[in-house]
């Protein structure tokens, strides 16, 4: 209808020992956060070369989200205060 042809592909079937696909157990030393509930520094997410990409494309500037950030947490705080 469209021009797009869609070639029929057998599915894949995993083997019996699972090879082909990650280990499940414990992560890798190179993926510190592959455990859940381990979650990254938020330092490390904003020297993170992607998020940095995402900001510059935004316009946002690292002053403005430590602005953004520091109110949220001045927000919080007041929050708890208050409970």
């Amino acid at each position: 209808m469209f021009g797009i042809s869609v070639e029929a592909r057998p599915l894949r079937r995993s083997s019996p020992t699972g090879a082909g696909h990650p280990r499940r157990g414990r992560p890798s030393r190179k993926d510190p956060y592959g455990e859940p509930g381990v979650e990254p520094r938020l330092g490390d997410l904003l020297s993170d070369p992607v998020t940095l990409a995402i900001m510059r494309c935004d316009g946002v500037s690292g002053d403005t989200l430590d602005a953004v950030i520091r109110d949220a947490q001045n927000s919080l705080k007041a929050r708890r205060r208050l409970v």
